[in-house]
């Protein structure tokens, strides 16, 4: 949904999307892609000089933002019951509208890669200059197998699904993002951009839900805490690891 708050903002101010991006210090582009999605929220200091630029309220411009400069719903901005449920253009728009980091950390982000767009979003961001990593799990590592059990899952659907989410990712290294293989029980997937993040808990025998956060209250701090904790553990995706990942997901999906 379009931003018309922020539209009407820029108009009663007298101003462009070109003199919001220069005051603000990002790309116009970024700046429309604020106006053209109520689901692009910038980071906490870009909302304030938006504000402080155009003279009107954060909480107007952006209701539904968490923390001390957008009203009072706190860091959690919404609830989902499985990746699949959320609006098929909000991960990629959180996604594009990063201008600093985006993280995707976890397992084989069960429901995540089927997001369509998300792949070629992740390359954009990297192309553009943004720093981003993705952290999967091992298909053929402890961590899956114990993730499997406890999420109720087939072990062999598990370790199929994490080589399926290496091969879809793989062409990103050509981009710039930084692969990483982890053999970590991380216990949910993350996807980080900039102060937006998304997290998916791993229950067992349920549906994983899905709950947006943002800004950088505790909960997200402790979010962020463990991710960096499965980052320190992880070591680099390299090409022979690439090679044997795409023989043993063709040899499951021929199997």
């Amino acid at each position: 949904m379009r931003n018309q708050a922020l539209v009407r903002a820029v108009r009663a101010a007298g101003m462009t999307y070109v003199a919001v991006a220069a005051a603000v210090g990002v790309d116009p582009k970024t700046v429309s892609r604020w106006v053209a999605s109520t689901e692009c929220v910038p980071r906490l200091r870009a909302r304030s000089a938006v504000a402080e630029f155009l003279g009107v309220p954060t909480g107007e411009l952006w209701p539904a933002a968490g923390g001390p400069m957008g009203g009072s719903r706190g860091e959690v901005v919404a609830t989902f019951r499985c990746w699949n449920d959320l609006p098929s253009h909000l991960v990629v728009d959180l996604v594009a509208a990063a201008s600093d980091r985006v993280d995707v950390v976890g397992h084989d982000e069960r429901g995540l890669w089927s997001v369509r767009g998300l792949v070629e979003a992740l390359a954009r961001s990297a192309a553009g200059g943004v720093a981003v990593r993705v952290v999967l799990a091992d298909p053929d590592g402890e961590a899956v197998a114990a993730a499997s059990q406890l999420a109720g899952v087939d072990g062999e659907e598990s370790r199929a699904r994490a080589r399926l989410a290496w091969l879809q990712v793989r062409p990103l290294a050509a981009v710039g993002v930084e692969l990483l293989m982890h053999d970590s029980p991380v216990g949910m997937s993350v996807v980080r951009a900039d102060d937006q993040l998304m997290i998916s808990p791993l229950l067992p025998g349920a549906a994983a839900p899905v709950v947006r956060l943002q800004g950088e209250g505790p909960l997200a701090a402790a979010y962020l805490a463990a991710c960096q904790a499965t980052v320190r553990r992880a070591t680099e995706y390299r090409p022979g690891q690439r090679a044997a990942v795409r023989r043993r997901a063709l040899a499951a999906v021929q199997g």
